[in-house]
Protein backbone atom coordinates (compact mmCIF):
# COMPACT_ATOMS: atom_id res chain seq x y z
CA UNK A 1 0.00 0.00 0.00
CA UNK A 2 1.36 3.21 -0.98
CA UNK A 3 0.27 6.12 1.10
CA UNK A 4 1.68 9.27 3.20
CA UNK A 5 0.76 11.97 6.01
CA UNK A 6 0.50 15.50 5.66
CA UNK A 7 3.22 17.31 7.84
CA UNK A 8 3.06 21.20 6.73
CA UNK A 9 4.29 24.81 7.93
CA UNK A 10 3.58 28.19 6.11
CA UNK A 11 6.47 30.87 6.54
CA UNK A 12 4.23 34.49 6.89
CA UNK A 13 6.41 36.11 4.55
CA UNK A 14 5.18 39.93 5.30
CA UNK A 15 7.35 39.60 8.61
CA UNK A 16 10.66 39.52 7.28
CA UNK A 17 10.35 42.95 5.70
CA UNK A 18 12.38 45.36 7.89
CA UNK A 19 13.49 49.29 7.14
CA UNK A 20 17.03 49.60 6.10
CA UNK A 21 18.26 53.35 5.16
CA UNK A 22 14.75 54.59 4.85
CA UNK A 23 13.45 51.47 2.49
CA UNK A 24 11.69 48.55 2.84
CA UNK A 25 13.51 45.09 2.65
CA UNK A 26 13.47 41.86 2.78
CA UNK A 27 15.38 40.26 5.52
CA UNK A 28 17.11 37.75 3.14
CA UNK A 29 19.39 36.48 6.41
CA UNK A 30 16.63 36.45 9.28
CA UNK A 31 14.52 34.23 6.53
CA UNK A 32 17.38 31.52 5.62
CA UNK A 33 18.01 30.92 9.38
CA UNK A 34 14.28 30.24 9.72
CA UNK A 35 13.74 28.00 7.46
CA UNK A 36 17.06 26.14 8.16
CA UNK A 37 15.22 25.47 11.80
CA UNK A 38 11.62 24.80 10.00
CA UNK A 39 13.05 21.73 8.91
CA UNK A 40 14.12 20.32 12.39
CA UNK A 41 10.93 20.97 14.03
CA UNK A 42 8.64 19.45 11.44
CA UNK A 43 11.51 16.63 11.22
CA UNK A 44 10.76 16.77 14.91
CA UNK A 45 6.65 17.02 14.47
CA UNK A 46 6.92 13.45 12.58
CA UNK A 47 8.58 11.71 15.73
CA UNK A 48 6.15 13.07 18.44
CA UNK A 49 2.97 13.00 16.41
CA UNK A 50 0.35 9.72 16.14
CA UNK A 51 -1.30 7.97 12.91
CA UNK A 52 -4.95 6.40 13.33
CA UNK A 53 -3.14 3.13 10.86
CA UNK A 54 0.03 1.41 10.99
CA UNK A 55 0.44 2.16 6.87
CA UNK A 56 0.36 5.77 8.11
CA UNK A 57 3.29 5.45 10.57
CA UNK A 58 5.54 2.96 7.84
CA UNK A 59 5.22 5.96 5.52
CA UNK A 60 6.68 7.84 8.06
CA UNK A 61 9.36 6.06 8.75
CA UNK A 62 9.56 4.74 5.19
CA UNK A 63 10.34 8.74 3.69
CA UNK A 64 9.73 10.98 6.81
CA UNK A 65 8.03 13.97 4.13
CA UNK A 66 7.68 17.22 5.43
CA UNK A 67 6.51 20.35 3.94
CA UNK A 68 7.66 24.00 4.23
CA UNK A 69 5.70 26.55 2.51
CA UNK A 70 5.03 30.09 2.69
CA UNK A 71 1.97 33.15 2.43
CA UNK A 72 1.44 36.69 2.41
CA UNK A 73 4.09 36.61 -1.40
CA UNK A 74 1.19 39.15 -2.60
CA UNK A 75 1.35 41.12 0.38
CA UNK A 76 4.93 41.20 0.38
CA UNK A 77 5.33 42.33 -2.84
CA UNK A 78 2.83 45.71 -2.30
CA UNK A 79 4.84 46.16 1.06
CA UNK A 80 8.15 46.19 -1.04
CA UNK A 81 6.85 48.45 -3.71
CA UNK A 82 7.18 45.67 -6.52
CA UNK A 83 4.40 44.30 -9.40
CA UNK A 84 3.69 40.98 -8.73
CA UNK A 85 5.29 38.45 -11.98
CA UNK A 86 7.47 42.12 -12.98
CA UNK A 87 11.33 41.34 -13.87
CA UNK A 88 12.39 42.47 -10.96
CA UNK A 89 9.44 40.45 -9.08
CA UNK A 90 10.85 37.38 -10.83
CA UNK A 91 14.54 38.07 -10.03
CA UNK A 92 13.48 38.51 -6.24
CA UNK A 93 11.23 35.10 -6.06
CA UNK A 94 14.38 33.73 -7.87
CA UNK A 95 16.50 35.02 -5.14
CA UNK A 96 14.55 34.23 -2.16
CA UNK A 97 13.31 30.07 -3.57
CA UNK A 98 17.06 29.42 -4.57
CA UNK A 99 17.64 30.18 -0.63
CA UNK A 100 14.43 28.39 0.21
CA UNK A 101 15.58 25.17 -1.17
CA UNK A 102 19.34 25.59 -0.02
CA UNK A 103 18.53 25.78 3.07
CA UNK A 104 15.56 23.12 2.92
CA UNK A 105 17.92 20.36 1.62
CA UNK A 106 21.20 21.35 3.78
CA UNK A 107 19.62 21.37 7.02
CA UNK A 108 17.61 18.04 6.36
CA UNK A 109 20.94 16.53 5.27
CA UNK A 110 22.78 17.52 8.48
CA UNK A 111 19.85 16.07 9.99
CA UNK A 112 19.96 12.65 8.41
CA UNK A 113 23.83 13.13 9.21
CA UNK A 114 22.95 13.54 13.08
CA UNK A 115 19.82 10.89 13.24
CA UNK A 116 19.86 9.21 9.71
CA UNK A 117 18.02 9.27 6.42
CA UNK A 118 14.31 8.10 6.12
CA UNK A 119 14.32 4.38 5.14
CA UNK A 120 14.14 4.49 1.48
CA UNK A 121 17.17 6.35 0.75
CA UNK A 122 19.41 5.42 -1.56
CA UNK A 123 22.25 8.11 -1.96
CA UNK A 124 22.98 6.91 -5.27
CA UNK A 125 20.08 7.17 -7.21
CA UNK A 126 19.19 10.75 -4.94
CA UNK A 127 22.09 12.50 -6.18
CA UNK A 128 21.78 10.95 -9.94
CA UNK A 129 18.48 12.44 -10.41
CA UNK A 130 17.40 14.54 -12.99
CA UNK A 131 16.03 17.12 -10.76
CA UNK A 132 19.46 16.78 -8.27
CA UNK A 133 21.58 17.28 -11.19
CA UNK A 134 19.49 20.13 -12.79
CA UNK A 135 18.23 22.11 -9.37
CA UNK A 136 19.77 25.68 -9.63
CA UNK A 137 21.12 25.75 -6.20
CA UNK A 138 24.79 27.13 -5.65
CA UNK A 139 27.86 24.39 -6.59
CA UNK A 140 28.80 25.25 -2.81
CA UNK A 141 25.88 23.88 -1.25
CA UNK A 142 25.32 20.83 -3.58
CA UNK A 143 28.54 19.37 -2.81
CA UNK A 144 28.16 20.03 0.99
CA UNK A 145 25.19 17.57 1.15
CA UNK A 146 26.56 15.12 -1.48
CA UNK A 147 29.46 14.88 1.11
CA UNK A 148 27.19 14.25 3.73
CA UNK A 149 25.46 11.53 1.56
CA UNK A 150 22.76 11.42 3.78
CA UNK A 151 19.20 12.99 3.58
CA UNK A 152 16.56 13.34 6.59
CA UNK A 153 13.13 13.74 4.54
CA UNK A 154 12.61 12.60 1.29
CA UNK A 155 10.97 15.89 0.29
CA UNK A 156 10.89 19.03 2.09
CA UNK A 157 9.13 21.91 0.32
CA UNK A 158 5.63 22.83 -1.02
CA UNK A 159 3.05 25.74 -1.32
CA UNK A 160 -0.24 25.07 0.21
CA UNK A 161 -2.88 27.76 -0.28
CA UNK A 162 -3.09 28.78 3.35
CA UNK A 163 -6.79 30.73 2.65
CA UNK A 164 -7.56 30.15 6.53
CA UNK A 165 -4.14 30.42 7.88
CA UNK A 166 -3.96 33.71 6.16
CA UNK A 167 -6.82 35.53 7.62
CA UNK A 168 -5.43 34.31 10.98
CA UNK A 169 -2.02 36.03 9.84
CA UNK A 170 -4.21 39.24 9.86
CA UNK A 171 -5.65 39.01 6.72
CA UNK A 172 -1.93 38.68 4.34
CA UNK A 173 -2.74 37.25 0.82
CA UNK A 174 -2.77 33.56 0.25
CA UNK A 175 0.06 31.25 -0.36
CA UNK A 176 1.94 32.54 -3.66
CA UNK A 177 -0.85 34.02 -5.01
CA UNK A 178 -0.99 37.76 -5.89
CA UNK A 179 -3.04 40.08 -3.81
CA UNK A 180 -7.01 38.95 -4.82
CA UNK A 181 -8.05 42.67 -3.92
CA UNK A 182 -6.82 45.37 -1.63
CA UNK A 183 -10.42 45.52 -0.38
CA UNK A 184 -12.98 42.85 -0.86
CA UNK A 185 -15.56 40.64 -0.12
CA UNK A 186 -15.28 37.35 2.24
CA UNK A 187 -18.10 35.08 1.71
CA UNK A 188 -18.31 32.29 4.71
CA UNK A 189 -20.16 29.71 5.92
CA UNK A 190 -22.46 30.91 9.09
CA UNK A 191 -21.97 28.58 12.48
CA UNK A 192 -24.71 26.97 13.49
CA UNK A 193 -25.02 28.91 16.83
CA UNK A 194 -25.14 32.09 15.00
CA UNK A 195 -27.77 30.62 12.63
CA UNK A 196 -29.67 29.76 16.16
CA UNK A 197 -29.51 33.45 17.08
CA UNK A 198 -30.64 34.74 13.97
CA UNK A 199 -33.35 32.82 13.54
CA UNK A 200 -34.01 33.70 16.92
CA UNK A 201 -34.07 37.71 15.43
CA UNK A 202 -36.50 36.71 12.42
CA UNK A 203 -34.20 35.94 9.84
CA UNK A 204 -36.38 33.38 8.14
CA UNK A 205 -34.52 30.90 4.96
CA UNK A 206 -34.29 27.51 4.33
CA UNK A 207 -32.19 24.64 5.46
CA UNK A 208 -30.55 23.51 2.55
CA UNK A 209 -29.43 20.61 4.87
CA UNK A 210 -33.43 18.85 5.19
CA UNK A 211 -33.51 20.01 1.01
CA UNK A 212 -35.46 22.85 1.51
CA UNK A 213 -35.03 25.34 -1.42
CA UNK A 214 -37.78 28.11 -1.63
CA UNK A 215 -38.12 31.82 -1.06
CA UNK A 216 -38.80 33.86 2.10
CA UNK A 217 -39.34 37.10 3.05
CA UNK A 218 -35.81 38.08 3.07
CA UNK A 219 -34.07 35.92 0.73
CA UNK A 220 -35.21 35.50 -3.00
CA UNK A 221 -33.76 33.44 -6.25
CA UNK A 222 -30.62 34.94 -7.82
CA UNK A 223 -28.02 33.51 -9.63
CA UNK A 224 -24.20 33.55 -9.80
CA UNK A 225 -22.06 32.51 -12.77
CA UNK A 226 -24.37 28.98 -14.12
CA UNK A 227 -26.00 28.65 -10.08
CA UNK A 228 -29.22 29.63 -8.92
CA UNK A 229 -28.33 30.62 -5.20
CA UNK A 230 -30.99 32.88 -2.76
CA UNK A 231 -29.80 36.31 -2.34
CA UNK A 232 -30.83 38.20 1.02
CA UNK A 233 -29.78 41.24 3.67
CA UNK A 234 -30.67 41.20 7.38
CA UNK A 235 -29.75 43.50 9.86
CA UNK A 236 -27.34 45.60 7.59
CA UNK A 237 -25.76 42.35 6.41
CA UNK A 238 -25.81 40.70 2.84
CA UNK A 239 -26.34 36.47 2.97
CA UNK A 240 -26.46 34.27 0.50
CA UNK A 241 -27.75 30.40 0.80
CA UNK A 242 -26.41 27.89 -2.08
CA UNK A 243 -26.71 24.23 -2.21
CA UNK A 244 -23.54 23.44 -0.84
CA UNK A 245 -22.29 25.62 1.62
CA UNK A 246 -25.99 26.63 3.27
CA UNK A 247 -25.93 29.73 4.60
CA UNK A 248 -23.47 32.15 3.95
CA UNK A 249 -22.49 35.70 5.27
CA UNK A 250 -20.45 38.32 3.33
CA UNK A 251 -17.69 40.11 5.07
CA UNK A 252 -15.88 43.00 4.37
CA UNK A 253 -11.99 42.21 4.04
CA UNK A 254 -8.66 44.57 3.68
CA UNK A 255 -5.28 42.72 2.96
CA UNK A 256 -2.67 43.24 4.91
CA UNK A 257 -0.36 44.28 2.71
CA UNK A 258 -2.57 46.75 1.42
CA UNK A 259 -3.00 48.48 4.89
CA UNK A 260 0.78 48.56 5.39
CA UNK A 261 0.93 50.80 2.35
CA UNK A 262 -1.73 53.29 3.55
CA UNK A 263 0.49 53.51 7.27
CA UNK A 264 4.12 53.50 5.51
CA UNK A 265 3.95 55.62 2.43
CA UNK A 266 3.28 59.14 1.86
CA UNK A 267 -0.07 59.83 -0.94
CA UNK A 268 2.91 60.74 -3.63
CA UNK A 269 4.52 57.82 -3.36
CA UNK A 270 1.11 55.61 -3.54
CA UNK A 271 0.14 57.68 -6.28
CA UNK A 272 3.38 57.01 -7.92
CA UNK A 273 3.27 53.35 -7.39
CA UNK A 274 -0.09 53.44 -8.80
CA UNK A 275 0.65 55.01 -11.96
CA UNK A 276 3.60 52.38 -12.52
CA UNK A 277 1.00 49.27 -11.74
CA UNK A 278 2.57 48.44 -8.75
CA UNK A 279 -0.74 47.45 -7.16
CA UNK A 280 -1.63 45.23 -9.63
CA UNK A 281 -4.09 42.08 -8.52
CA UNK A 282 -5.36 38.85 -9.31
CA UNK A 283 -8.15 40.33 -11.23
CA UNK A 284 -5.79 42.87 -13.72
CA UNK A 285 -2.60 40.87 -14.32
CA UNK A 286 -1.63 39.08 -17.65
CA UNK A 287 -1.59 35.01 -17.30
CA UNK A 288 1.99 35.16 -18.26
CA UNK A 289 2.85 36.92 -14.99
CA UNK A 290 1.23 33.91 -12.95
CA UNK A 291 3.20 31.21 -14.99
CA UNK A 292 6.24 33.09 -14.68
CA UNK A 293 6.14 33.14 -10.94
CA UNK A 294 4.99 29.54 -10.47
CA UNK A 295 7.64 28.40 -13.33
CA UNK A 296 10.48 29.77 -10.50
CA UNK A 297 8.80 28.60 -7.53
CA UNK A 298 7.49 25.37 -9.18
CA UNK A 299 11.81 24.59 -9.69
CA UNK A 300 12.74 24.93 -6.16
CA UNK A 301 9.83 23.05 -4.67
CA UNK A 302 9.77 19.51 -4.66
CA UNK A 303 6.34 18.82 -4.06
CA UNK A 304 3.15 20.31 -5.09
CA UNK A 305 2.50 24.38 -5.25
CA UNK A 306 -1.25 25.71 -5.36
CA UNK A 307 -1.67 28.72 -7.59
CA UNK A 308 -4.36 30.03 -9.50
CA UNK A 309 -4.69 31.50 -13.10
CA UNK A 310 -7.79 34.00 -12.72
CA UNK A 311 -8.66 35.07 -16.14
CA UNK A 312 -11.98 36.69 -17.95
CA UNK A 313 -15.21 35.03 -18.43
CA UNK A 314 -15.34 35.99 -22.24
CA UNK A 315 -11.37 34.26 -22.30
CA UNK A 316 -10.99 32.32 -25.39
CA UNK A 317 -10.64 29.20 -25.11
CA UNK A 318 -7.51 28.46 -27.50
CA UNK A 319 -6.31 31.03 -24.95
CA UNK A 320 -7.28 28.61 -22.35
CA UNK A 321 -6.10 25.62 -23.48
CA UNK A 322 -2.15 26.99 -24.06
CA UNK A 323 -2.31 27.79 -20.65
CA UNK A 324 -2.07 24.69 -19.23
CA UNK A 325 -0.08 23.24 -22.40
CA UNK A 326 2.60 26.41 -21.34
CA UNK A 327 2.55 25.33 -18.24
CA UNK A 328 3.61 21.64 -18.97
CA UNK A 329 6.57 22.92 -21.23
CA UNK A 330 8.18 24.90 -17.98
CA UNK A 331 7.77 21.49 -16.02
CA UNK A 332 4.46 22.67 -13.69
CA UNK A 333 3.52 19.76 -12.77
CA UNK A 334 -0.08 21.18 -12.05
CA UNK A 335 -1.99 24.77 -12.37
CA UNK A 336 -5.47 25.66 -11.83
CA UNK A 337 -7.98 28.38 -13.71
CA UNK A 338 -10.13 30.21 -12.60
CA UNK A 339 -12.85 31.94 -15.02
CA UNK A 340 -14.20 34.76 -13.40
CA UNK A 341 -18.20 34.35 -12.36
CA UNK A 342 -18.39 30.24 -13.04
CA UNK A 343 -18.99 29.56 -9.54
CA UNK A 344 -20.25 30.77 -6.18
CA UNK A 345 -17.92 32.99 -4.40
CA UNK A 346 -15.45 33.00 -1.44
CA UNK A 347 -13.77 36.07 -2.66
CA UNK A 348 -15.28 38.70 -4.64
CA UNK A 349 -14.32 42.16 -5.51
CA UNK A 350 -16.47 44.94 -4.53
CA UNK A 351 -17.45 48.34 -5.45
CA UNK A 352 -16.78 49.52 -2.48
CA UNK A 353 -12.74 48.64 -2.87
CA UNK A 354 -11.55 51.96 -4.53
CA UNK A 355 -8.90 53.03 -2.67
CA UNK A 356 -7.38 55.83 -3.71
CA UNK A 357 -8.82 58.93 -1.83
CA UNK A 358 -10.20 62.11 -3.92
CA UNK A 359 -8.82 65.29 -5.23
CA UNK A 360 -9.85 67.95 -2.08
CA UNK A 361 -12.67 69.12 -3.24
CA UNK A 362 -13.15 72.23 -5.56
CA UNK A 363 -16.48 73.74 -6.23
CA UNK A 364 -17.71 73.17 -9.45
CA UNK A 365 -21.19 73.56 -11.39
CA UNK A 366 -23.33 70.67 -10.56
CA UNK A 367 -24.24 68.70 -13.33
CA UNK A 368 -28.30 69.34 -14.93
CA UNK A 369 -30.19 66.77 -13.01
CA UNK A 370 -32.90 64.89 -15.59
CA UNK A 371 -36.36 64.51 -15.29
CA UNK A 372 -35.86 60.96 -13.14
CA UNK A 373 -33.16 59.63 -10.94
CA UNK A 374 -33.20 56.42 -9.82
CA UNK A 375 -32.99 55.77 -5.92
CA UNK A 376 -32.07 53.65 -3.06
CA UNK A 377 -34.78 53.61 -0.55
CA UNK A 378 -33.47 53.60 3.11
CA UNK A 379 -35.69 52.67 6.16
CA UNK A 380 -33.54 52.89 9.32
CA UNK A 381 -34.56 53.46 13.08
CA UNK A 382 -32.43 55.68 15.35
CA UNK A 383 -33.34 55.58 19.23
CA UNK A 384 -36.52 53.38 18.29
CA UNK A 385 -37.73 55.92 16.17
CA UNK A 386 -38.06 54.53 12.09
CA UNK A 387 -37.10 57.28 9.14
CA UNK A 388 -37.96 56.72 5.19
CA UNK A 389 -34.66 58.22 3.32
CA UNK A 390 -34.10 58.76 -0.36
CA UNK A 391 -30.75 58.97 -2.05
CA UNK A 392 -30.96 59.58 -5.67
CA UNK A 393 -28.50 58.59 -7.55
CA UNK A 394 -26.46 60.05 -10.85
CA UNK A 395 -24.08 57.57 -12.20
CA UNK A 396 -24.11 55.76 -9.29
CA UNK A 397 -23.19 58.06 -6.62
CA UNK A 398 -25.61 60.07 -4.39
CA UNK A 399 -26.69 63.22 -6.11
CA UNK A 400 -29.12 64.21 -3.74
CA UNK A 401 -31.14 62.98 -0.36
CA UNK A 402 -34.52 63.60 0.74
CA UNK A 403 -37.14 62.21 3.55
CA UNK A 404 -38.29 62.10 7.09
CA UNK A 405 -40.09 60.09 9.34
CA UNK A 406 -41.38 57.04 8.84
CA UNK A 407 -45.04 57.71 10.43
CA UNK A 408 -46.12 59.88 7.19
CA UNK A 409 -45.46 57.15 4.13
CA UNK A 410 -47.00 53.19 4.29
CA UNK A 411 -43.54 51.84 2.03
CA UNK A 412 -42.69 48.37 2.60
CA UNK A 413 -39.23 47.23 4.09
CA UNK A 414 -38.80 44.86 1.02
CA UNK A 415 -38.69 47.84 -1.35
CA UNK A 416 -35.47 49.16 -2.00
CA UNK A 417 -35.47 50.50 -5.07
CA UNK A 418 -37.65 53.95 -6.97
CA UNK A 419 -37.44 57.02 -8.66
CA UNK A 420 -37.31 60.52 -8.08
CA UNK A 421 -39.02 62.32 -10.40
CA UNK A 422 -39.07 65.91 -11.13
CA UNK A 423 -43.04 67.28 -11.14
CA UNK A 424 -44.25 70.48 -13.62
CA UNK A 425 -45.16 72.13 -10.82
CA UNK A 426 -43.12 74.14 -8.47
CA UNK A 427 -43.58 75.82 -4.69
CA UNK A 428 -43.31 79.42 -5.03
CA UNK A 429 -40.63 81.10 -7.58
CA UNK A 430 -37.49 78.66 -7.50
CA UNK A 431 -38.53 75.55 -5.79
CA UNK A 432 -38.84 72.33 -7.33
CA UNK A 433 -41.30 69.43 -6.56
CA UNK A 434 -40.65 66.16 -6.60
CA UNK A 435 -42.37 62.69 -6.54
CA UNK A 436 -41.52 59.73 -5.39
CA UNK A 437 -42.25 56.44 -7.80
CA UNK A 438 -41.79 52.92 -6.84
CA UNK A 439 -43.19 49.42 -7.57
CA UNK A 440 -45.12 48.44 -10.44
CA UNK A 441 -43.05 50.09 -13.33
CA UNK A 442 -46.45 50.31 -15.47
CA UNK A 443 -48.12 51.31 -12.12
CA UNK A 444 -46.08 52.67 -10.03
CA UNK A 445 -47.04 53.54 -6.77
CA UNK A 446 -46.49 57.81 -6.16
CA UNK A 447 -45.87 60.22 -3.25
CA UNK A 448 -46.28 63.19 -4.53
CA UNK A 449 -44.34 66.35 -3.26
CA UNK A 450 -41.94 63.80 -1.32
CA UNK A 451 -40.34 66.98 1.08
CA UNK A 452 -43.35 68.46 2.05
CA UNK A 453 -45.32 65.06 2.32
CA UNK A 454 -43.02 64.75 5.94
CA UNK A 455 -44.41 68.08 7.44
CA UNK A 456 -41.30 69.49 8.54
CA UNK A 457 -40.14 72.55 6.74
CA UNK A 458 -37.12 72.48 8.70
CA UNK A 459 -35.75 69.32 7.59
CA UNK A 460 -36.67 69.92 4.20
CA UNK A 461 -34.77 72.86 4.28
CA UNK A 462 -32.13 70.65 5.71
CA UNK A 463 -32.26 68.04 3.20
CA UNK A 464 -31.93 70.59 0.46
CA UNK A 465 -28.35 71.94 1.93
CA UNK A 466 -27.25 68.69 1.72
CA UNK A 467 -28.59 67.69 -1.88
CA UNK A 468 -27.01 70.71 -2.83
CA UNK A 469 -23.49 69.83 -1.23
CA UNK A 470 -24.27 66.86 -3.32
CA UNK A 471 -24.58 68.28 -6.37
CA UNK A 472 -21.68 70.16 -6.07
CA UNK A 473 -19.33 67.61 -5.41
CA UNK A 474 -18.45 67.40 -1.95
CA UNK A 475 -17.09 63.84 -1.28
CA UNK A 476 -19.46 62.18 0.51
CA UNK A 477 -17.52 61.59 4.03
CA UNK A 478 -16.67 65.15 4.46
CA UNK A 479 -20.52 65.51 4.40
CA UNK A 480 -21.06 62.35 6.68
CA UNK A 481 -17.81 64.12 9.03
CA UNK A 482 -19.86 67.17 9.24
CA UNK A 483 -23.49 65.59 9.80
CA UNK A 484 -21.71 63.62 13.19
CA UNK A 485 -20.87 67.08 14.87
CA UNK A 486 -24.25 67.83 15.44
CA UNK A 487 -24.81 66.96 19.24
CA UNK A 488 -28.01 68.80 19.87
CA UNK A 489 -30.81 70.77 18.28
CA UNK A 490 -34.09 70.30 16.77
CA UNK A 491 -32.02 68.51 13.52
CA UNK A 492 -29.57 66.30 15.84
CA UNK A 493 -31.45 63.25 15.17
CA UNK A 494 -32.18 64.01 11.15
CA UNK A 495 -28.58 64.65 10.79
CA UNK A 496 -27.44 61.39 12.38
CA UNK A 497 -30.40 59.86 9.73
CA UNK A 498 -28.72 61.80 6.78
CA UNK A 499 -25.31 60.46 7.88
CA UNK A 500 -25.85 57.09 8.88
CA UNK A 501 -27.43 56.62 5.29
CA UNK A 502 -25.06 58.69 3.40
CA UNK A 503 -21.93 56.55 4.71
CA UNK A 504 -22.65 53.60 2.89
CA UNK A 505 -21.83 55.29 0.33
CA UNK A 506 -17.88 56.24 1.71
CA UNK A 507 -15.35 54.22 -0.32
CA UNK A 508 -14.01 51.83 1.26
CA UNK A 509 -10.15 53.26 2.12
CA UNK A 510 -10.64 56.87 2.13
CA UNK A 511 -8.96 58.27 5.42
CA UNK A 512 -11.27 59.80 8.10
CA UNK A 513 -10.35 63.50 8.97
CA UNK A 514 -9.77 65.35 12.20
CA UNK A 515 -9.58 62.04 13.86
CA UNK A 516 -7.45 59.63 16.37
CA UNK A 517 -8.07 56.17 17.42
CA UNK A 518 -9.52 56.02 20.96
CA UNK A 519 -7.59 52.99 21.14
CA UNK A 520 -4.08 53.57 19.98
CA UNK A 521 -4.33 57.10 19.58
CA UNK A 522 -3.20 56.86 16.10
CA UNK A 523 -4.31 58.96 13.08
CA UNK A 524 -4.46 55.93 10.70
CA UNK A 525 -7.99 55.92 10.18
CA UNK A 526 -9.77 54.58 7.52
CA UNK A 527 -13.20 53.63 6.28
CA UNK A 528 -14.18 50.03 5.85
CA UNK A 529 -17.67 49.98 4.65
CA UNK A 530 -18.77 53.62 6.25
CA UNK A 531 -17.53 52.29 9.60
CA UNK A 532 -14.42 53.85 11.09
CA UNK A 533 -11.49 51.85 11.47
CA UNK A 534 -8.07 51.76 12.76
CA UNK A 535 -5.42 50.76 10.25
CA UNK A 536 -2.99 50.27 13.20
CA UNK A 537 -4.83 48.71 16.08
CA UNK A 538 -7.94 47.34 14.11
CA UNK A 539 -10.23 49.13 16.47
CA UNK A 540 -13.94 49.89 14.35
CA UNK A 541 -16.37 51.89 15.33
CA UNK A 542 -19.90 52.00 13.14
CA UNK A 543 -21.94 55.02 14.59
Amino acid sequence: MSTGVCNLASFNLPMFVKKENNKFVFDFEKFGDVVYWGIRFLDNVNDVSTTPLPEYDAAVKSKRRIGLGVMGLGSLHFMLGMKYGSAESLQFIEKLYKLKSEKELLASSEIGKEKGSFEAFDSAKYFDSYWWKNLRISDEVKKQIELNGTMRNSHQSMNAPTGNTGIYAKNVSGGIEPIFSQGYSRWSTVIDSIQMELMASGLKYPDVRKQEWFETEHFKFATRGNEQILKGSFNDKNYEIDKNRGLTVENPVYDYGWKFVLENYTPEQIESMTTDGIFATAQNLEVEDHTNVLEIIAHYTNQSNSKTINVPNDYPYDKFKDIYMKAYDAGIKGITTYRDGTMTAVLEVSDKSKEQNPEPFQEHNAPKRPESLECDIHQVKIKGEAWSIFVGLMDGKPYEIMGGKSSFVNISKKIVKGHLVKNSKKVGANKSIYDLHYGDDDAPTIIKDVVRTFENPTEGEFSRMVSLALRHGSPVQYIVEQLQKDEEGDLYSFSKVLSRVLKTYIKTGLKVTGKTCPECGSDKLIYIDGCCSCSKCFWQKCS
